[in-house]
């Protein structure tokens, strides 16, 4: 049996809308490492989207980060398109990572990690 779950408060914050605390939370717990640190990202990354911080998603996302992290700076992508055109890039590419996730690129025993399934069903569900 494992310890407690470092990112129950993170998840609590998120899904209260309370996204400034969240933000400052993830600075305060210690080192993570593998899908723990991915998913306390995922969490900070997701908090500035709901914030309207997109430019700071779009800059600290590197190209090589994973999947799910590209997904919501894809997601930030979308929602600050100006045209038609870049939205229709970006939900290409969203619908490519989609695609990736599903055939398990990013996965822990062959499942879709829990944070990326649901980013997905969230991205899919408001486009």
């Amino acid at each position: 049996m494992s310890g407690p779950n470092p990112l129950v408060s993170l998840r609590s914050y998120f899904y209260l809308g309370l996204y400034d605390q969240l933000t400052k939370e993830a600075k305060t717990i210690g080192t993570l490492t593998g899908s723990t640190e991915t998913e306390r990202l995922a969490y900070v990354y997701r908090a500035y989207v709901a914030m309207g911080k997109h430019r700071k998603v779009a800059v600290e996302i590197k190209k090589g980060a994973p999947t799910v992290l590209q997904v919501i700076q894809l997601h930030s992508t979308y929602r600050t398109a100006k045209t038609d055109e870049s939205r229709s890039m970006a939900l290409d590419k969203l619908n490519e990572m989609v695609i990736h996730i599903t055939t398990s690129i990013n996965t822990i025993d062959n499942k879709p990690t829990p944070v990326c399934a649901q980013y997905v069903r969230l991205c899919t569900s408001e486009m």
